[in-house]
């Protein structure tokens, strides 16, 4: 096998393919099991979240994967700090990847869902983008 990128780099998220619902702090409206985050629709927007060790302008490589759509709400992954920065607001079932930049005085990475969402999500990950890593998406070699 050959290496390419960054073979370092871990996942911020812990416990991202949801086994069971240690590491999370769930707000009001989800659950986990079965492997996946669900939320039911609500009254507010809620998220499920970690606070893993971030410094304010890393760029982080985030995705996730909708496994039920969150008709007619949205899902979108936040990291909160001094601001909130937003990736990946998405409304439809698929696999979502993208990056952010995290805010002044970061507190938390979320998995928010709007008042109106009522799905479910799975294999998340946040990664701090460095140097070595390759651009995100397909990669040929020739």
């Amino acid at each position: 096998a050959l290496p390419l990128g960054d073979m370092t780099r871990t996942n911020l998220f812990a416990n991202a393919g949801f086994a069971s619902a240690s590491d999370w702090t769930l707000g009001a409206d989800w659950s986990i099991g079965a492997g996946v985050a669900t939320k039911v629709a609500g009254a507010a927007t809620t998220h499920l979240s970690q606070t893993p060790a971030l410094a304010a302008g890393q760029v982080l490589r985030v995705g996730y994967r909708i496994v039920s759509a969150p008709a007619p709400g949205s899902f979108r992954i936040r990291c909160q700090g001094a601001t909130a920065v937003d990736a990946l607001i998405q409304t439809a079932a698929g696999t979502y990847r993208g990056s952010l930049t995290v805010p002044a005085s970061p507190t938390s990475l979320r998995i928010t869902g709007t008042s109106n969402a009522a799905g479910s999500v799975d294999d998340v990950a946040a990664y701090v983008q460095t140097p070595a890593c390759l651009p995100q998406g397909a990669n040929n070699l020739w």
